[in-house]
């Protein structure tokens, strides 16, 4: 599986290296180089036109299928960040993630780590949760969304000796924490061209994620994947 997404991220790369050559881009990111880990947070690209990727970690949760019956009645694509424990739960709700089209990401396998882990069980952790989002699927995720965003040198490492690249996000809806209306009018002020909106699988996040749909595209924005969003 790890030489298989070393193919494919290769590929990109090499691809990425050729575009670049004809055409400058303005990209904002922060990017490190750990084998063959790219730590990317794409926040705008001048070159994509309207576009956003919405995420959603933490899947599967009780409210995942709610989420996908959302996305699935607006006709939008979407990715999720799949918790490796929590698909050994439910392994059929990620079969539904996959079925429906969407893309999947590496959340860990306990969504429970601290700075003062080891290289040694970061790698551990990111393995097990890749053996069984693979197991339920039949699909290998192509980026890693540490928990809580946590990203170190030791995180870095550990990616790279996976062959993993960070995905993070330019908005945090913080539906964990706030109102729907407040939620609504953070989406609102920092969307821009560009960018990867965070979401998690919760009620709130139900509640919510029409109206961020309806307001996003009256704005004129389309919804892609991270991988579409990446193409630039």
């Amino acid at each position: 599986m790890r030489k298989l997404k070393i193919l494919v991220w290769i590929s990109c790369l090499i691809l990425l290296i050729l575009f670049l050559q004809e055409e400058a881009i303005s990209i904002e990111t922060e990017e490190d180089i750990f084998g063959l880990n790219l730590v990317r947070s794409l926040g705008g690209n001048s070159q994509v036109r309207k576009e956003v990727a919405l995420t959603f970690d933490d899947a599967p949760s009780p409210f995942t299928k709610e989420v996908l019956k959302i996305l699935d009645n607006y006709g939008v694509s979407a990715t999720f960040f799949l918790v490796g424990s929590q698909v050994e739960k439910s392994p059929e709700v990620a079969r539904q993630i996959v079925a429906a089209g969407h893309e999947i990401g590496n959340h860990s396998f306990s969504h429970c780590w601290s700075s003062d882990d080891s290289v040694e069980t970061l790698v551990e952790d990111i393995k097990r949760a890749e053996e069984a989002i693979y197991r339920s699927t039949g699909q290998v995720p192509l980026y890693f969304r540490p928990p809580g965003g946590m990203v170190n040198d030791k995180v870095k490492e550990a990616c790279g000796q996976t062959g993993y690249g960070i995905l993070l996000w330019w908005v945090d809806s913080r539906d964990w924490l706030l109102t729907e209306e407040e939620i609504l009018e953070k989406v609102k002020k920092e969307v821009k061209d560009g960018a990867i909106i965070l979401f998690h699988n919760l009620a709130t996040t139900v509640e919510v994620l029409p109206q961020v749909i309806e307001d996003l595209r009256r704005e004129g924005y389309k919804f892609v994947t991270i991988s579409q969003l990446l193409r630039y």
